[in-house]
C-alpha cells in the first residue's frame, strides 16, 4: 500500500478477491467494493452529508457494514462504528457525544440505534439477485433526504490525509468515555506497519474473526491484509463463530488470522474436533492482541494448528498496534512479552518526570509516530496528561529488556479491561447511582481468572436501598443490566457502611480491591470471603476459580462454592440436571473417576433427553500412569460421550479454564430475552397472555422475537410488521382465510384457515373441563380410610395453598406422580414443578428436591413419593438432613410396588409350586416390600424429623408442622395398597370392587 488514505486500500487487480462471506456465502472483488463504496459516498454527499460530518455505522460484520465504512470515509465524513449489542441509552450516550448527523444500519436494522432519536437513520443492502452486486439504501427513521448516486461515477471530493476518517471512544478513568479521532494518515501509518510487520503480499487470506466495530478486528483482521492485497473472509454469521470457524479456514486457504486470547482458547479446546487435520488451512501466522496471552495458550495454540502465534500490543489512541513479536526469521517470540515497537513506532519507558528509564527498570510505556492521534476531542485536560514531555502516554506499566521486547506489568490507569473490552469505571458508578437505594458507589477492576479482569463494585444504600434486604445486590444488578450492557455488570457487589477515602474526601478507586476482596471489612457482603486468586495455582483451585468465573455457585463439589456432597452419584446427577434446569445455569456433577462416571451417565442421560444443561467434571489417574491400569482408570471421555454434546479432558493445568469454557458454550442455559406475541383474532386472546395488554402492547412488539398473528393484517394498526415498533428480527407466523400478498411475503411461516373456528372448539373444550372438575370435585369432596391418593393429596394441596410463595414441587412414583399432576393446583410459577420427565426416570426424586432447596432455599419444597421410587434415592435423607435443607418429603406408603400382590389366585398358587421346588417357599411376594415399613424412622436416625400417619387429620396436623419448621422433615403416609393402578395397564392386576 502507498498513499496517505484510505481510497489507496483497494490498489491492485480489481478482479481479484476482497471479502468473501464464508459457508458459501457471497464475495466481492477488489473493483466491486470500490465501486459500491465510491457509490455510496456519492449518495452520502448528493443527500448532504458533508466533510468532517460523523456517520454512526451500526451492523455486525457484513459486506453492507464494509461498503458503509470504506464509503463514508471516502466521502470525507467520519465513520464512528458502535458495537450493534449496545442498548438504546448507550447508543444515545455515544451518539450525541460523537455529534452523529446520520446512523446507517445494515439490512436487518437495529432497534437501539435507531430509537435513540439522535439523528435519522438509512438502512443499506447489497442486492445480489442479478449477479453483480447491487447497491440499495433506504430511509428508516427520521427525516434524511435520501438520494441514491448512480453506480460508475467517479469520485468527486477524494479523502485527503489530514481529514479524519475514524471516530472511536476510549473509556476513561475520571471521566466519561473519551473521544478519539484517528485521521486518514494515522489510519494508513498503523496499516503500513502492521502490513510490515506480518509481511501480507496478494497471496495471503485473513479469516476476521473480531468484530468491526473494535480497533483490532478493523485494522489487523480486515485493513491492513486487504491494503497489501490479500482477501478477507468474514463469518457468514457476522460474527466469530467456533463451528464454521476451521471449515472457512480450509475452504479459502487461510493463512492469516488474529483474535483476543479467550477466542483461542475456545479454537483450541475445540481443536480435536474441529480442526481438519488430515487437510489443514496453510496457516502462515497466528497473533494475538488486546488481552494478555497466558505463555501455556500460546503453546497450545502452536502445537494445535502448526503455525506461530505473535502477540501484540494495541490501543485506539494509536491506530491500534504499538508492539509486536517478531517473525520467526526476524527473531524470536518471547512468551510473557508483547514484542518489540514496529515500523514507525517510537517506544520508551518514562519514569515520574518523563525521563527516559534503562532497559530492565519498570515505568510507564510511552509511544509516537504518525499513528498516533493528535488529542482527544475538546478534552484539553485529558490530552495534557496524555502527551506530557511530547510522547503519548499509555497508562501501562512495564520494562524493556536489552533487545527492546515490552513486558507489561500493570496498569496505571483504572480502566477494567474484560478480556479485551475496556470498561470505564465511571460509566459503571453513574449506573449504579442512578439505582434509588444507592447512596455511594465506586466501579473497580476485579481479577478474574477467565477474563483477567472483571466490573467490581462497593455501594453504601441509603435508606431505601436498605429496605430491599437480601435482594439488593440482585435488584442493583438489574438495574444496571437496563443502562448498561451484559459485560459491563458488575459480578461483584460489596454492601458497606462506609467507602475508603482519603482525607480530603475522595474515593481512591484503586483501593478498593484490597478493601474488598483480598481483605473483606466487616458488614461487607456479596462477595466471596475466600480471595480464590491468592490460593495455590493447581488443578484444584483453577476449576473454583474457572467455574464461579462462569457464574456457578453451587456444584453437587469445588472449593469456594457451595459443595452438596451425596450418599449416591446416581442422585447427585440428577440434582445437578434439576438445578440447571430451574438455575438456566448449567448445573455441576463433581465425581471421581472410573465407576464415578459410570454412576453419573444416569444423571447425563436424563438430562440429554430433557434438554436440560449438565456439565460433568471428573477425576483421572497421574498422566504417568494412564494405560498401566491404574486405579479407577477408564477412558472416561469414551464412556459419555453418547450422552453428551461435548466431551473433553484437561491434560494440564492450563487448560482447564478453556476445557470449562467450551463445555458451558455447548452446554448453553436459556436464552434471555426470548418472548412471543400473540395478536388479533378475538379480543380475549390477547388477554390470554398479559393481564395488562395495553400497558404491554409497546414494549411486547419491540422485544417479540415470534408474533403469532390471528385473522390481523399488518396494517398501519400493527405499524406495518416493521421496526422500530417491531424487532427487527421478528418472526411473523400468520393464521388467515385468505392472507394479502404483502403480508404473506413478510411473514415467517402461513397457516391458511379460519381463526374463527376457535369458538367452538374452545366451547367443547369449556364443557369437557367442566364436566371433569366436577367429577374430580366429587372425589377429593370424600374422606377415605385407609387414605387413598385423593384425600392424601387434596390435604397436601389444601396445605400448600397457605404457603407465601408457592412452593417447588417434586412428584415421583407411578401412581403418586401421575394423581399429583391432576390433583395438585396447576402451576402459575414457571420451574416450579418437577417429575419424571420425557424420559419416565425413576429415582430422580431427592435429588431434584435437594436441587431446588439449594437453588431457591427461600421457597419451601415439598417431594411427594411413592414408596418404591423413594427406594431408588432414599439415603440421600441423610444429606437433606445433613445440610438442614427446607424440604418436606411425603412417602406414599402402600407396601410395596403397586400395593403389593397383585396377582390373581391362579397366578400365585402357580408361582408358589415353583418356588417350593426350588427349595425357597418362604420367599416374599417380589412386589412386596417388609410389613409395617417406617420410612419416618429413617429421618429420626439421621437427626431429622419424622412422623407416621394414617388419617387425613394426622397428616394435616403433620403438613402445618413440617411447612412451619422451614427444615427437613418426613411424613409416613400409610395409604390403601389397591388404592392406585398398574401403569403399564395391566389390568387384570388392578383391583375391581366388589360388586353390588
Amino acid at each position: 500500500m502507498s498513499g496517505s488514505t484510505l481510497l489507496d486500500v483497494l490498489g491492485g487487480s480489481p478482479d481479484s478477491p476482497a471479502i468473501v462471506v464464508g459457508s458459501g456465502g457471497q464475495k466481492l472483488t477488489r473493483g466491486q467494493f470500490l465501486e459500491l463504496a465510491t457509490q455510496f459516498a456519492q449518495s452520502l454527499r448528493a443527500s448532504g452529508v458533508q466533510p468532517s460530518d460523523l456517520v454512526t455505522i451500526v451492523d455486525s460484520n457484513t459486506l453492507e457494514f464494509a461498503v458503509a465504512f470504506l464509503g463514508t470515509t471516502l466521502a470525507r465524513a467520519v465513520a464512528a462504528p458502535l458495537n450493534q449489542n449496545y442498548h438504546e441509552e448507550e447508543f444515545k450516550y455515544y451518539q450525541e457525544d460523537a455529534g452523529s448527523t446520520l446512523v446507517v444500519v445494515g439490512a436487518s436494522g437495529n432497534r437501539g440505534a435507531e430509537a435513540a432519536g439522535v439523528a435519522p437513520a438509512i438502512g443499506v443492502t447489497l442486492d445480489f439477485a442479478s449477479g453483480a452486486p447491487v447497491l440499495q439504501l433506504a430511509s428508516r427513521v427520521g427525516e434524511f433526504a435520501l438520494k441514491t448516486a448512480p453506480a460508475g461515477e467517479a469520485l468527486a471530493d477524494p479523502p485527503r490525509g489530514d481529514d479524519v476518517a475514524l471516530f472511536l471512544h476510549t473509556s476513561g478513568t475520571t471521566s466519561r468515555p473519551k473521544g478519539v479521532p484517528l485521521t486518514h494518515a494515522n489510519l494508513t501509518a498503523s496499516l503500513e506497519n502492521i502490513r510490515q510487520t506480518y509481511e501480507f503480499t496478494e497471496a495471503d487470506v485473513s479469516l476476521l474473526a473480531m468484530p468491526l466495530f473494535h480497533v483490532h478486528g478493523l485494522m489487523a483482521g480486515w485493513l491492513a491484509p486487504l491494503s497489501a492485497g490479500a482477501s478477507v473472509v468474514f463469518p457468514a454469521e457476522g460474527r466469530f463463530a467456533a463451528g464454521t470457524f476451521w471449515k472457512d479456514a480450509a475452504a479459502h486457504g487461510v493463512t492469516f488470522y488474529t483474535a483476543v486470547p479467550t477466542i483461542h482458547q475456545i479454537l483450541v479446546q475445540r481443536a480435536d474436533r474441529d480442526f481438519p487435520t488430515a487437510a489443514p488451512p496453510p496457516l502462515r501466522v497466528i497473533r494475538s492482541c488486546s488481552s494478555s496471552l497466558a505463555p501455556a495458550t500460546l503453546e497450545a495454540v502452536e502445537a494445535a494448528f502448526g503455525a506461530p502465534v505473535l502477540e501484540a500490543y494495541a490501543m485506539t489512541e494509536a491506530s491500534h498496534q504499538m508492539t509486536s513479536n517478531p517473525l520467526p526469521q526476524h527473531g524470536p517470540r518471547r512468551p510473557g512479552t508483547v514484542g518489540r515497537a514496529q515500523g514507525s513506532v517510537a517506544l520508551v519507558i518514562l519514569g515520574p518526570d518523563h525521563h527516559p528509564l534503562p532497559a530492565g527498570e519498570v515505568g510507564e510505556v510511552c509511544i509516537r509516530g504518525p499513528n498516533v492521534t493528535a488529542g482527544y476531542r475538546a478534552n484539553p485536560a485529558a490530552n495534557e496528561e496524555a502527551f506530557a514531555g511530547g510522547w503519548f502516554h499509555t497508562g501501562d506499566q512495564g520494562r524493556l529488556d536489552a533487545e527492546g521486547y515490552l513486558q507489561l506489568t500493570g496498569r496505571i490507569k483504572e480502566l477494567i479491561n474484560r478480556g479485551g473490552e475496556k470498561i470505564s469505571p465511571i460509566e459503571v458508578d453513574g449506573a449504579l447511582l442512578s439505582h434509588r437505594g444507592v447512596a455511594e458507589a465506586v466501579a473497580f477492576a476485579a481479577p478474574d481468572a477467565k477474563y483477567g479482569e472483571t466490573v467490581a463494585a462497593a455501594v453504601v444504600l441509603n435508606e431505601e436501598g436498605k429496605r430491599l434486604g437480601e435482594g439488593a445486590v440482585e435488584d442493583i444488578k438489574r438495574h444496571v443490566g437496563t443502562r448498561l450492557s451484559a459485560f459491563k455488570i458488575p459480578t461483584q457487589i460489596f454492601i458497606t457502611d462506609e467507602l475508603p477515602k482519603t482525607a480530603t474526601g475522595k474515593i481512591q478507586r484503586r483501593f478498593m480491591v484490597d478493601a474488598f476482596i483480598n481483605k473483606p471489612k466487616d458488614g461487607a457482603v456479596g462477595g466471596s470471603t475466600l480471595d480464590l486468586d491468592a490460593l495455590p495455582n493447581d488443578g484444584y483451585y483453577t476449576i473454583a476459580k474457572s467455574l464461579r468465573a462462569l457464574g456457578v455457585r453451587v456444584v453437587y463439589g469445588a472449593v469456594g462454592i457451595r459443595f452438596i456432597s451425596f450418599r449416591n452419584e446416581q442422585s447427585a446427577g440428577y440434582a445437578a440436571a434439576a438445578a440447571g434446569y430451574l438455575s438456566g445455569i448449567p448445573g455441576v456433577l463433581l465425581t471421581v473417576s472410573g465407576p464415578g462416571v459410570i454412576h453419573a451417565l444416569a444423571g447425563l442421560s436424563h438430562a440429554q433427553v430433557n434438554t436440560w444443561p449438565l456439565v460433568l467434571l471428573s477425576g483421572s489417574c497421574e498422566t504417568g500412569e494412564v494405560g498401566k491400569g491404574s486405579f479407577q482408570e477408564l477412558d472416561q471421555v469414551a464412556a459419555v460421550r453418547p450422552y453428551t454434546k461435548f466431551a473433553g479432558q484437561a491434560r494440564a493445568v492450563g487448560e482447564i479454564p478453556a476445557v470449562l469454557e467450551a463445555a458451558f458454550k455447548v452446554t448453553g442455559g436459556l436464552e434471555e430475552g426470548s418472548g412471543w406475541v400473540w395478536m388479533g383474532g378475538p379480543r380475549g386472546l390477547w388477554g390470554q397472555i398479559s393481564e395488562n395488554a395495553n400497558a404491554a402492547r409497546s414494549l411486547a412488539l419491540a422485544g417479540a422475537d415470534v408474533a403469532l398473528v390471528f385473522g390481523a393484517r399488518l396494517n398501519w394498526q400493527l405499524h406495518f410488521g416493521e421496526a422500530p415498533k417491531w424487532a427487527a428480527n421478528v418472526k411473523f407466523v400468520l393464521v388467515d382465510v385468505e392472507p394479502s400478498e404483502r403480508d404473506a411475503r413478510v411473514s415467517h411461516l402461513v397457516l391458511r384457515g379460519d381463526a374463527g373456528v376457535w369458538r367452538d372448539w374452545t366451547s367443547r373444550l369449556a364443557a369437557k373441563s367442566a364436566a371433569a372438575r366436577e367429577k374430580l370435585g366429587a372425589r377429593l369432596a370424600r374422606t377415605t380410610h385407609p387414605l387413598d391418593y385423593g384425600t392424601t393429596l387434596r390435604v397436601v394441596r389444601d396445605a400448600l395453598a397457605t404457603l407465601p410463595r408457592p412452593p417447588l414441587v417434586v412428584a415421583e412414583g407411578a401412581n403418586t406422580m401421575d394423581n399429583a399432576r391432576l390433583l395438585l393446583e396447576p402451576v402459575t410459577v414457571p420451574r416450579t414443578r418437577l417429575d419424571a420427565g420425557t424420559w419416565g426416570t425413576m429415582g430422580v426424586g431427592l435429588g431434584y428436591a435437594i436441587a431446588s432447596a439449594t437453588q431457591d432455599p427461600g421457597r419451601a419444597t415439598v417431594a411427594v413419593e411413592g414408596d418404591s421410587a423413594f427406594g431408588f434415592s432414599g439415603m440421600e435423607v441423610e444429606t437433606i438432613v445433613r445440610y438442614g435443607l427446607p424440604v418436606t418429603l411425603i412417602i406414599f406408603n402402600n407396601g410395596g410396588i403397586y400395593g403389593g400382590d397383585r396377582r390373581g389366585r391362579e397366578l400365585r398358587a402357580a408361582a408358589a409350586r415353583g418356588l417350593a421346588a426350588v427349595g425357597h417357599a418362604g420367599d416374599p411376594v417380589p412386589t412386596d416390600f417388609a410389613p409395617v415399613s417406617r420410612y419416618d424412622l429413617l429421618a429420626q436416625a439421621f437427626g431429622g424429623r419424622g412422623v407416621a400417619v394414617g388419617t387425613a387429620e394426622e397428616l394435616a396436623a403433620a403438613l402445618r408442622e413440617a411447612l412451619a419448621s422451614g427444615g427437613p422433615s418426613l411424613i409416613d403416609v400409610t395409604i390403601d395398597p389397591q388404592a392406585g393402578v398398574e401403569s403399564g395397564n395391566v389390568h387384570a392386576f388392578n383391583f375391581k370392587p366388589p360388586e353390588k
